[in-house]
Formats: C-alpha cells, sequence, structure tokens
C-alpha cells in the first residue's frame, strides 16, 4: 500500500496517468451485442493448462434483457448473516446462487449498485429477486464500452441510450450511431459547454470531444463483440471464441 492507494504502483504520476485512461469507474462490459431472438447466451472459460481464454456460444437464444438495481436489502444478499429487519425468512436470507443456471444468462454492463443480464427463458415467468428491483426490462441492448450503452424495448417508451459526460439533448445521440461504431468503426463527435472564468468574467466553453469511439479500456475486445478481462501473462493472441 504506497501513498494509500490499493497499487503496486510506486508513482504518483504513472499513477494518474494510467488512471486517466480507465473510463467509467467501477463499471464494466462484459457482452457488447444483446439482441433478442438473434444473439445466444455466451459463457467465457479459462484453460489454465495452456493458458487460453474462449468464449462459448451456448445453444440458448437470447429471450430479454433485464436491468436489476439493489434495493434497501442489499446488504443481505451479500450474505446468509441474520437481521432483525428480515422478517419473513427468520430473519435471514438464504443464497440462491448455486439453483441459478448460468447456461442461461450472462453478464452485459453493470455499475456498483446495479446489472444489466441477458437472459434465455420465459419473459413471463418473472419472479422477483430478494434485494433486487427490477429498473427496466428489454428486448435488446448494446453496450459499447462503460456508461456508453442503449437499452431497446417494444413493451413500452422507455428506450434509454447513456452517454456520460454527454447531453444527449443538445448532442442527438442514435441508436444508428452505436451500430455504425461497432460495424464500420465510425467515431462520433460530440461537444459539451462548460463554464469558466477568466479575470473576473465568466464565460460558457464549448469543447468538441469524442462521444461514441468504441474503446473499451478495461477488457480485450474480440471480434464477436465479447470482452474479456486482463489476465496477468496473456496476451490478445490467447483470447478467441468459437
Amino acid at each position: 500500500m504506497i501513498r494509500c492507494l490499493p497499487t503496486n504502483l510506486t508513482d504518483i504520476d504513472v499513477y494518474h496517468f494510467v488512471r486517466s485512461g480507465i473510463a467509467g469507474g467501477l463499471s464494466n462490459v462484459m457482452h457488447r451485442v444483446n439482441i433478442s431472438g438473434i444473439d445466444f447466451i455466451k459463457r467465457l472459460w479459462y484453460d489454465k493448462d495452456n493458458k487460453k481464454v474462449t468464449i462459448l456460444t451456448t445453444d440458448h437464444r437470447i429471450t430479454h434483457v433485464v436491468g436489476v438495481d439493489f434495493n434497501s436489502l442489499y446488504p443481505s444478499v451479500m450474505s446468509s448473516e441474520p437481521h432483525q429487519f428480515i422478517k419473513y425468512t427468520g430473519g435471514k436470507m438464504y443464497m440462491c446462487g448455486s439453483q441459478t443456471d448460468m447456461n442461461r444468462l450472462h453478464f452485459i454492463e453493470g455499475d456498483t449498485d446495479s446489472a444489466y443480464w441477458a437472459i434465455s427463458g420465459n419473459i413471463f415467468d418473472e419472479k422477483k429477486i430478494l434485494g433486487l428491483s427490477i429498473e427496466r426490462q428489454s428486448i435488446s441492448m448494446t453496450a459499447l464500452a462503460p456508461k456508453n450503452y442503449m437499452i431497446e424495448t417494444n413493451y413500452n417508451a422507455n428506450s434509454k441510450i447513456e452517454l456520460k459526460g454527454f447531453n444527449q439533448k443538445t448532442n442527438k445521440i442514435t441508436k444508428a450511431q452505436l451500430i455504425d461504431c461497432i460495424n464500420e468503426g465510425k467515431i462520433t463527435k460530440c461537444t459539451y459547454m462548460r463554464l469558466g472564468q477568466n479575470i473576473h468574467q465568466m464565460s460558457q466553453l464549448y469543447i468538441e470531444k469524442n462521444g461514441i469511439t468504441g474503446i473499451h479500456t478495461k477488457a480485450i475486445v474480440l471480434s464477436d463483440q465479447s470482452c474479456c478481462p486482463y489476465i496477468f501473462d496473456l496476451t490478445a493472441k490467447d483470447y478467441s471464441f468459437n
């Protein structure tokens, strides 16, 4: 532990240089394109003997995407420690992770207290998850990078495009721009405004930056749009998909 930072870096300037290239804080993306009826649930498999990572495509086709958010009971979903607030199950919340068929869902995008999952199952067989609330349910989700995604639904008018740091009303971000970034590598420029002061005079500064680039600084992106975590001693050629 150096200068209260949980890192092996010994130079504070190097730390800030590395940190500046990491976008999205704690959020991450594991699967970029998730369209119900077309795409399939995928699994990440690590061959520890040959030190290879492979993305395996299951036979389960995506039926819908669910976004869940922790509610006030979220500390309880992390353990089975008894608490007086849990009134209906004897003061204890029983963990049910082993009962979840992980071949029927995969992680898309998540943050500190929320996550989006692609699911292969009966959309009408909805079960309440203790400690979690369903924030949004959709037919597809395209997530380029942390804090840069689009959720599309035909169930109701709550489709959402997230692009942190930019005003979407000003920049008019569309679905086509995200799709073009994936298929053709097109970069979308965006403008944001901030206030600046010079010699006691406030001014509005309009700055143009790359808004949609598809750059993912937390994972290795494969051509099938799966995102694999960095693993020590592995290079890009050690990652593949079937």
